[in-house]
Formats: C-alpha cells, structure tokens, sequence
C-alpha cells in the first residue's frame, strides 16, 4: 500500500499538519495490532481516518490545527503505559479522548483520568506485552482499487472508519471461533450499532478474508427477524461463525503456492497447521458499504 494517506475528504488539513499528524502516529502505532496485522503504512491510515472524521465534527470557528487536534485527543507514545495503570474498562487500547463519541462505536469510559480524559474509543489496540507473531497477517480489501480511485475515495470516506473491537465483559480482547459463540458477551455488548449501506440498515455483511499465501474470499453473514445485525454481541456470533466457515470450507480455499516453505498460516489439522481451535476473533474493520475483514489472532 502506498505511504500516501487516502483522507481527502473536505474541509483538508493543511499539508504540513497532515505530514506531521502522520509522523506522530506512526510513533504510537507502530506496535499496535493493526499494524502486526495489515502493516504500519494501513494502521496510521486508518488512524487518520479516524481523527478526521472527529476533527470535522468540530464547528470551524473552533477547530483547531489538525496536527494540534491529533497529539491533544490521543496520549503520547511515552504515556500509553500510565493509561493502562488506571482502572481502564479496555486494557491496552490506544484511546482517542472525546467528549462524546463520534463513531458507531463503543465508547469507554475510565476511572483515575482527568474530566478531559476519561472518555475514548479504541482507534487501536496496543501489542505490547504480546508475542507479535501471534497475528494473522492480512491484506487490507480496498474497493475499486485498480479501476477508480476518485469511487474508491468516495466510498472509503463514507465507511466507518473505526474498529470495532470485541473485548469481553473481563476486558479481555478476542475470544475463540470455535464452539458456541451466540453466548457471547462483550462490553458495549448490546448497545445499538447502526450499521448502514449506502445510508440503509444492513441485513447481510460480507466478511472478507485475505489469509497468508490463499486467494481471496468471502463468506456472508445475515440479520434474521430475531437476532438483526445491530449489537456487537451479534455482529461478533456472526462473524465468527463465518470464520468458522472458511477455514472448514476445504473446497472453496485455494492457495496461492502449495509448496511455499515454510507456510506458517497453513489451514489444516495436522500439526504445525493452523486449526479452527486455535483460532481467536479480535474485531472488525470495515473496509467497503457492507464489508468487513476479521482481525484474527492464534493463541
């Protein structure tokens, strides 16, 4: 993916605040879970989306400097730790502070922060601590990528750009794909999400996935009557069991090299390959109008 940043919607920061807005995350970012997953370049993009589409949110007689909002609404790289020590209900998310929250997103909130702070959503997820190759590499999905930039643009602006990210009522990120997931329970679990295409609610999602070293594919997930696609807790069940589908779904996978050595992310059930067990879902990242991409991780 190219180092060029895709936020080109209007009113735009100045160049100069963007390029140093970019430098900035980049130094915070480049050991967060995004960026073992899709790289550096995808998650300060992301990041980027993210503080943009808060920054328009403020009337322009009152915003400030891009670069400005940006280091003032996320913590420094050197305070990310002190963060975690308070009685955070989100451990290790990378937080944008904000009065309120300004995506269809959780919103969390923490104890032992000043006023200004003790509001976030998790633009990120931090990996210290981690063992970074336990992250399933991806491919970010972009629409229209070879055919239109000009529709890519437009429809990458209209997206939600953040995250979601699962974290259980424990504060424990992820669970496992494996077994019954229509009980799960997340934070923020059953609070609205207002999922929308082209400015509609959705009734089906398309997951899709770009597993190392298989072509791309793509599994659909669908609302019913019961259990329509507007909570985490279903959006979560959902797409796990689409992640289930996929890696059992010995028809459909077709790798790229078969006799690639080593193949680490190799689908299987025998040993050294990867198993539907040992398989955790993270989130989801929106990456087109009624499309997603799992972000996966193994014990």
């Amino acid at each position: 993916m190219s180092n060029t940043p895709l936020v080109t919607c209007c009113p735009a920061p100045t160049y100069t605040d963007f390029d140093l807005a970019a430098r900035y995350l980049r130094f915070l970012l480049f050991d967060s879970i995004l960026t073992c997953i899709y790289g550096l370049d995808v998650a300060v993009d992301r990041a980027l989306r993210v503080l943009r589409h808060a920054w328009n949110d403020i009337p322009p007689g009152e915003r400030p400097s891009f670069y400005d909002f940006t280091t003032t609404h996320t913590p420094v790289r050197s305070r990310l730790r002190e963060y975690h020590q308070y009685r955070v209900v989100a451990p290790g998310a990378i937080p944008l502070f904000l009065p309120s929250c300004a995506f269809d997103a959780p919103f969390y909130r923490a104890t032992g922060l000043n006023a200004y702070e003790s509001g976030y959503c998790a633009m990120d997820v931090t990996a210290v601590n981690s063992d970074y190759a336990k992250f399933i590499p991806s491919t970010l999905f972009i629409p229209y990528k070879t055919r239109s930039s000009a529709r890519c643009r437009q429809i990458l602006e209209r997206i939600n750009p953040i995250p979601l990210w699962f974290f259980g009522e424990d504060g424990v990120l992820g669970f496992p794909v494996q077994g019954n997931t229509n009980s799960i329970k997340l934070l923020h679990g059953q609070e609205a999400l207002r999922l929308k295409s082209n400015d509609k609610p959705i009734s089906t999602l398309k997951i899709k996935f770009a597993w190392p070293n298989y072509q791309p594919d793509e599994k659909q997930i669908r609302a019913t009557p019961n259990s329509p696609l507007n909570n985490l807790n279903t959006l979560a069940s959902r797409t796990a069991g689409a992640v289930r589908t996929y890696m059992s779904d010995e028809t459909k996978k077709v790798m790229v090299n078969e006799n690639l050595v080593p193949q680490p992310w190799k689908i299987g059930t025998q040993p050294g390959e990867v198993r539907i067990a040992d398989v955790l879902l993270l989130g989801v990242i929106f990456v087109s109008e009624g499309a997603a991409m799992p972000l996966l991780s193994v014990y």
